[in-house]
């Protein structure tokens, strides 16, 4: 079973909401998005996270990718590579992961897809 994590469920909503959404249109709705959940002890493995109990949740889909050039850039505000997009979705993502104690990746190879890694923090006190 998975551990329950203790957070903002209205937040954790919008993150996923937001990531899913990306995907789908990225893909323009063909293609496969996998979501797994499970729990994660990082032992000191990822160095920018706590030691510490977590629940990682990978969110991958088939579309064409991240282009190189853009993929340290897609967690930054106000960049996008949609014609109608602001370019807060992914900022804000990343700003509610990391205020929860966690960390969020993401790897994507060009006509294979795109895979985001979300750490939060497991919880004790449910």
């Amino acid at each position: 079973s998975v551990s329950p994590v203790y957070a903002d469920a209205s937040q954790l909503y919008r993150v996923f909401q937001n990531i899913i959404m990306n995907s789908r249109q990225a893909m323009e709705d063909k293609g496969n998005i996998k979501i797994k959940i499970q729990n994660y002890i990082n032992d000191g493995e990822l160095k920018d996270l706590k030691k510490g109990n977590y629940v990682c949740l990978t969110i991958t889909d088939s579309g064409p990718g991240i282009p190189k050039e853009y993929i340290d850039k897609i967690f930054d505000p106000f960049f996008t590579m949609k014609k109608e997009g602001k370019g807060l979705g992914l900022s804000i993502v990343k700003n509610v992961i990391e205020k929860s104690g966690g960390k969020i990746e993401v790897e994507s190879i060009s006509e294979i897809g795109t895979t985001f890694r979300i750490y939060i923090p497991a919880s004790d006190k449910i």
